[in-house]
């Protein structure tokens, strides 16, 4: 049974978060929302890799299981589903990627990492 915070949850709440950050006129509240919704699609992201990683290693052992005892055909339905998984999750593994580079420039809060490795504060 899948989890009710699944990736899916978390990535709507960081759509809904975003969608109320941009409503706020106080900017602290806003910039504090904002932050909320990175956060929710990060868990979004590494739920969305852990899911894929379960399918994985599922799929992956049901082939281990499987050999000797299943048919030709059987085996090659297992190993495109072992195939299709380990791709679901080296995409899952990229987007957490993209998201982490997109987002090593906000250190903390207004803290800005310039391109040089260095932090400037209130940029």
């Amino acid at each position: 049974m899948p989890s009710r915070y699944d990736s899916t949850f978390w990535l709507q709440r960081a759509h809904e978060t975003q969608a109320l950050s941009e409503q706020m006129k106080d900017v602290e509240a806003r910039g504090g929302m904002t932050r909320l919704a990175r956060k929710y699609e990060r868990i979004a992201l590494q739920s969305a890799y852990n899911e894929a990683r379960i399918a994985f290693d599922s799929a992956r052992e049901a082939l281990r299981v499987s050999q000797g005892a299943a048919s030709n055909e059987q085996i090659a339905s297992i190993t495109d589903t072992v195939d299709t998984a380990r791709s679901e999750m080296r995409a899952a593994r990229a987007a957490m990627e993209v998201f982490r580079r997109a987002h090593i420039l906000i250190a903390d809060a207004d803290d800005v990492v310039d391109g040089k490795g260095e932090t400037t504060a209130g940029a």
